[in-house]
């Protein structure tokens, strides 16, 4: 019995399967792991990106839908300000940010960014590749992806038609540099108000207005700012918008840097060792196989129970 049965796990599909298959699942692993890794944003890129130069940033529950009221706008956004300051922030600014403003005629979606760009606000998350950063409403810095059909010197057309920008630099988003990107200059987007009504109406996108500072304390901050916009949002509600760039620094998400290594190695460490056992156990097996005189031609199967198993000469009845 042992050495039919042995003789059946020689010649059977099933060791040969499990041997290919523990490869396939090593292969498999390292593979699914170097592509999370490679679209994983490093933590000193996210917070170089979302927070800048700023310590923190927290986005603002005011309207940003176009288009936008001017008057209105800079109300609040001053109140937010004059709030913050009285409160221990300092080197205070409101910027915008939406991920799907598409571009007029090709049709590509960018993140569009509308921030004080005289001095680069993200020297570390937004590098400055050619040309010059944006100054005046007119003028618009885009990344190396859109580069290739605007370069610089070109124009872009946005909100159907009601925005056209003249293309001035490249730029290059250190936290993700696929990404589409098209960045103005702060005031840009209050400057459509006029005249441009109709055409807006149609374009159905918000950009959420972000406070950035640098020493007040969060808790302080939010606090006097949910104060200046009355009871329209709570001190709670904009902390859950908070951005730290120190807590941001420290993580690392998604968190599977701690686990690279188990998570590379162990299935081809295990394929490797499962291989060489089968391997050593088929190559003991055919040797002492020879030594008794059991050749392949010598080897069957029989038809009574129990299937399967390989018999030896005619010792099977």
């Amino acid at each position: 019995m042992k050495l039919q049965l042995a003789l059946f796990v020689a010649r059977s599909r099933i060791v040969r399967i499990a041997a290919v298959l523990l490869f396939a699942v090593s292969a498999l692993a390292i593979g699914v792991n170097g592509l999370v890794r490679m679209m994983q944003v490093p933590s000193w890129a996210l917070a170089a990106t979302e927070v800048g130069t700023a310590d923190y940033a927290m986005t603002l529950p005011i309207s940003g839908k176009l288009p936008l009221d001017d008057d209105r706008d800079h109300m609040a956004t001053s109140a937010v300000i004059e709030a913050a300051r009285a409160a221990g922030g300092t080197h205070l600014r409101i910027g915008y940010v939406n991920g799907v403003v598409q571009l007029d005629g090709n049709g590509e979606v960018a993140t569009m960014l509308q921030q004080q760009w005289a001095s680069n606000p993200f020297p570390s998350g937004y590098v400055l590749q050619s040309g010059r950063l944006p100054s005046g409403h007119t003028e618009a810095v885009v990344s190396p992806s859109l580069a290739a059909t605007s370069p610089v010197g070109s124009s872009i057309s946005l909100f159907h038609g009601a925005l056209t920008l003249r293309v001035v630099g490249v730029i290059e988003n250190q936290a993700s540099r696929f990404a589409n990107v098209v960045a103005v200059d702060s005031g840009t987007l209050q400057s459509l108000s006029a005249g441009n009504a109709k055409a807006l109406s149609r374009y159905q996108v918000a950009f959420a207005p972000t406070l950035y500072w640098t020493r007040g304390q969060p808790d302080a901050v939010a606090a006097a700012v949910a104060a200046a916009l009355g009871d329209e949002v709570s001190a709670d509600q904009l902390l859950a918008g908070l951005t730290s760039a120190a807590e941001t620094r420290e993580s690392s998400p998604p968190r599977l840097a701690e686990l690279d290594l188990l998570v590379t190695l162990a299935p081809a460490t295990a394929a490797v060792i499962a291989t060489w056992m089968i391997s050593r156990f088929l190559r003991r097996l055919r040797r002492t196989l020879t030594q008794v005189g059991v050749t392949g031609t010598t080897i069957g199967f029989s038809p009574d129970p129990p299937v399967g198993l390989a018999c030896v000469g005619r010792a099977c009845k």
